[in-house]
């Protein structure tokens, strides 16, 4: 079984697990978001950052106006 997240725009959340064969297509992911911290030391979330499908990864919002 692997987990998968289903995202938009920005965010997103934990879709649950499916069977390692499917195949996961839009919106729904099998990368994890990323983990660490902020830099205003909070922890980092998955609302701090947007899914890139072409790259296929995570990347952080940069600024309050990329979480619009």
């Amino acid at each position: 079984m692997k987990n998968i997240w289903k995202y938009g725009r920005t965010g997103g959340e934990y879709a649950g697990k499916v069977l390692d064969d499917m195949l996961v297509s839009v919106p729904y992911t099998d990368q994890p978001p990323l983990e660490g911290i902020r830099a205003d030391g909070e922890p980092l979330t998955i609302a701090d950052q947007m899914f890139d499908p072409k790259l296929n990864q995570w990347i952080i919002l940069a600024n309050a106006l990329d979480h619009n």
